[in-house]
C-alpha cells in the first residue's frame, strides 16, 4: 500500500494539471447557461439504476437459496456502492457480501459468489460496449494516422509507462494479500456455482443489466444536453463507455483524472471547441450524479445500519490465512 498510494496520486496530479490549464472564464460562462430542466430527473434515475442492480443481485442470491427481502437487498447493495467509493481497491462487492454474511450467517462462498457474478455481468457488458465505442468513434483510423506522425514514439512511451505502472500495482497488491484474485482464490469461488446462477437467472439478469445501463446512458445524455454539449446521443454514450473503462485504471481515486483524460481524448477526437472546459464541466456533473448521489444513498443506509470495517478486514484476512 506504500507504493499503491503514490500510484493513485497520478490521476489526482493529472486532474489538477487539467484544471490549471483550463479557462475559468469560459467555464463560468458555460455554468451560467446550464439548462436545469435536464438536471431535475437525474437523482431519480440514479435511484432507479441502484434499484435495478439490487434486483439483479437478488435474483442471483435466490438461485443460491439466499432469500432476503427486497429492502434488505437494496440496503446491502447501496452500502456496497458507498464502500466501493470510499475504500481503495473497489471493495464494494466484498462489503455487500460481508453485510449479507453478517445478517444471515451464510458462508463466504455463498455470500460472495453472487457479488462476483453480479460484477462480471457489468464487466462483460462494458467490454462488448467498449469494442463498439472504439469503432463508432473511429479511433482505429486515428491510430493509423498517429503511427505515421512524429508523435507516435511519444505515445508509445506513455503506453509503456502506463503498462509498467499497472504491473507494479498488481505486484504490490499480490505481495500484500489484498489482490481481488487472491481473495477469490482463497475463498474458493468456483466457476460451477457461477455457471449455475447464470443458467437459471442469466436471461433475467442480462435484461436488468441492459435496463440499468439504459438508464445510465440516458442520465449522461441528459447531462450533455444540460450544458449544450455539441454531441449526438450515440457519441455521448460511446464517450461515457470509454470513460467508464478508463476509471478502472489503478492510478487514481474514484477515477479522478483518468476520467477527465479519456473524456478529453474523445472531445479532441470529435474536434469539439473548448474541449477542456466542456470536459471539466461535464465531468463534475457526472461525478455528482454517478458517484455522490448513489454514494450518499449508500451512506444513509450505512449510517442507519452500520457495519464494522475492522471486523470486515479481520474476517477476510482470517479466511485467507485459514483462521476461524
Amino acid at each position: 500500500m506504500v507504493v499503491a498510494t503514490p500510484l493513485r496520486l497520478i490521476g489526482i496530479i493529472f486532474f489538477l494539471y487539467l484544471v490549471w490549464q483550463a479557462d475559468f472564464h469560459s467555464i463560468y460562462s458555460k455554468w451560467e447557461r446550464i439548462t436545469w430542466i435536464y438536471i431535475f430527473p437525474l437523482p431519480l434515475l440514479s435511484g432507479l439504476m441502484l434499484t435495478l442492480r439490487a434486483l439483479r443481485w437478488r435474483l442471483l442470491l435466490n438461485v443460491q437459496g439466499v432469500y432476503l427481502s427486497p429492502q434488505t437487498t437494496w440496503i446491502a447493495y447501496a452500502i456496497g456502492v458507498f464502500c466501493g467509493i470510499v475504500t481503495p481497491g473497489r471493495l464494494g462487492d466484498l462489503a455487500k457480501a460481508f453485510y449479507v454474511r453478517e445478517r444471515t450467517g451464510f458462508d463466504w462462498p455463498r455470500s460472495l459468489s453472487s457479488a462476483v457474478v453480479d460484477r462480471a455481468l457489468d464487466i462483460g457488458f462494458m467490454g462488448l460496449a467498449t469494442l463498439w465505442a472504439i469503432f463508432y468513434l473511429e479511433f482505429p483510423n486515428t491510430v493509423i494516422s498517429l503511427i505515421s506522425s512524429t508523435s507516435f514514439l511519444f505515445v508509445i512511451g506513455l503506453i509503456f509507462a502506463l503498462f509498467i505502472i499497472i504491473i507494479v500495482f498488481m505486484k504490490v497488491f499480490s505481495d500484500s494479500g489484498n489482490n481481488w484474485f487472491l481473495v477469490l482464490n482463497h475463498l474458493k469461488i468456483g466457476l460451477a456455482e457461477a455457471k449455475g446462477m447464470l443458467s437459471v437467472a442469466g436471461p433475467n439478469c442480462v435484461i436488468l443489466t441492459f435496463l440499468a445501463y439504459g438508464l445510465y446512458f440516458l442520465l449522461t445524455i441528459l447531462l450533455a444536453k444540460s450544458i449544450s454539449m455539441p454531441l449526438l446521443a450515440g457519441q455521448v454514450v460511446a464517450a461515457i463507455i470509454l470513460v467508464g473503462i478508463a476509471s478502472y485504471l489503478p492510478i487514481s481515486i474514484a477515477g479522478l483524472g483518468t476520467r477527465e483524460a479519456m473524456l478529453l481524448l474523445v472531445m479532441n477526437q470529435l474536434q469539439i471547441e473548448n474541449s477542456l472546459e466542456v470536459t471539466l464541466i461535464f465531468s463534475s456533473l457526472f461525478f455528482v450524479f454517478c458517484f455522490v448521489v448513489p454514494g450518499s444513498i449508500g451512506f444513509i443506509c450505512f449510517w442507519r445500519q452500520p457495519m464494522s470495517f475492522t471486523d470486515f478486514r479481520n474476517e477476510i484476512q482470517g479466511e485467507i490465512h485459514g483462521r476461524s
